[in-house]
């Protein structure tokens, strides 16, 4: 079940699911899709309908809460196990 409303900490709206982020454009959008993105870059995430699951841990701080150089790894990855590019 997943819950949608203001995230008093980073001051947007998003849906979230036991703590995990739902949907998120790294993620696809897609709303089988839950993880987190942290600090620096990092990300973890998996989509339970489509299948794969993806994580970057930077040994750096780079970038923002979710850098691009993460959002075109996962993109990728997801294209080459389902075939279906990123948002």
């Amino acid at each position: 079940m997943a819950v949608e409303g203001k995230d008093l900490m980073l001051l947007g709206r998003y849906a979230k699911g036991l703590s995990y982020f739902v949907g998120l454009p790294q993620m696809a959008g897609e709303r089988t899709a839950f993880g987190h993105h942290g600090s620096g870059g990092s990300i973890a995430f998996a989509d339970r309908a489509r299948g794969p699951a993806f994580s970057l841990t930077r040994t750096r701080l780079v970038g923002g809460a979710a850098d691009t150089v993460a959002r075109m790894l996962a993109d990728e990855i997801r294209s080459a196990v389902t075939g279906a590019k990123g948002a």
